[in-house]
């Protein structure tokens, strides 16, 4: 298992790897709809669908444009000497205007292929977010029902901990048998690895939370 893990994160294999028993059990877990509203504006599924609404738009917004007409001011100043009686300098302006009258509907069969595209895109949104929310509230439930385990087995090790003190005691009275503290120590023993895999499967489902959400988790 050492070895599978040194592969993962890219260390030597025969790394010796120290595990750290001040993992955090608990986390900073905040109301349901706050999740939701995190991952509006952090999700990068929802982000993208986002910007595939903009630029849809943006292009709506090009394809109508091309309704416009194409105009252009000009001013000149020119010189001549070849006729007397006209003076040598003088100035012209004007405007061009250049605009298809007949394009055979191309310009509305483009401007309905964008808002086609718009309203594709805006769908997609829809259906993004609808999927990120049904994600979240899975992810939540499962940390609240794993959260409970964690309190349940924490009040398991304690019971199995005060049974064993007690055995200790019976066993330094004559009460009991060596046989039945041993049992009572293999309790608790086993009450502290279900804690322990509790808490794993806790951490796990918060973890779990948090990408749906779109960050990275960390402890």
């Amino acid at each position: 298992m050492t070895t599978e893990l040194n592969d993962l994160l890219g260390l030597p294999l025969d790394t010796q790897l120290d595990l750290d028993p001040a993992v955090p059990s608990t986390v900073d877990q905040r109301p349901r709809e706050e999740y939701v509203q995190l991952a509006w504006s952090e999700n990068p599924e929802i982000l993208t669908a986002e910007q595939a609404i903009r630029k849809a738009q943006a292009g709506v917004t090009a394809a109508k444009s091309s309704y416009l007409p194409d105009i252009t001011a000009y001013a000149r100043q020119s010189y001549q000497d070849g006729v007397p009686f006209l003076v040598r300098n003088f100035g012209t302006f004007g405007v061009n205007l250049d605009w298809d009258v007949f394009d055979f509907g191309k310009r509305r069969a483009a401007v309905r292929e964008r808002v086609a595209q718009l309203e594709q895109a805006q769908e997609n949104l829809r259906r993004v977010k609808e999927s990120v929310a049904a994600g979240i509230e899975r992810s939540y439930n499962k940390v609240e029902r794993t959260k409970h385990l964690v309190e349940v087995a924490t009040e398991m090790v304690r019971l199995r901990q005060e049974n064993e003190r007690l055995a200790q005691n019976q066993l330094a009275q004559g009460v009991v048998l060596v046989s039945e503290r041993r049992q009572a120590t293999a309790a608790t023993y086993k009450a502290q690895a279900d804690y322990l895999q509790a808490s794993l499967g806790y951490l796990l489902a918060w973890a779990e939370l948090e990408r749906q959400v779109g960050r990275t988790p960390g402890f």
